[in-house]
């Protein structure tokens, strides 16, 4: 049988878009300031609302 897939890293988040006001989680992550950008309108203006472990 295979081996379930597996994160590298155990943190994520949920963010939101001041510019479009799309809520969105990353998981996987190293560090939770990575995310810089809204995947759907590309606005920098994005902040954590919930920082979670995996």
């Amino acid at each position: 049988m295979e081996d379930e897939p597996r994160l590298e890293y155990d943190t994520g988040g949920r963010w939101q878009c001041d510019e479009c006001e799309l809520v969105f989680e990353v998981y996987g992550m190293q560090d939770v300031d990575d995310v810089k950008r809204c995947p759907v309108c590309g606005s920098g203006k994005v902040w954590i609302i919930e920082e979670m472990m995996i």
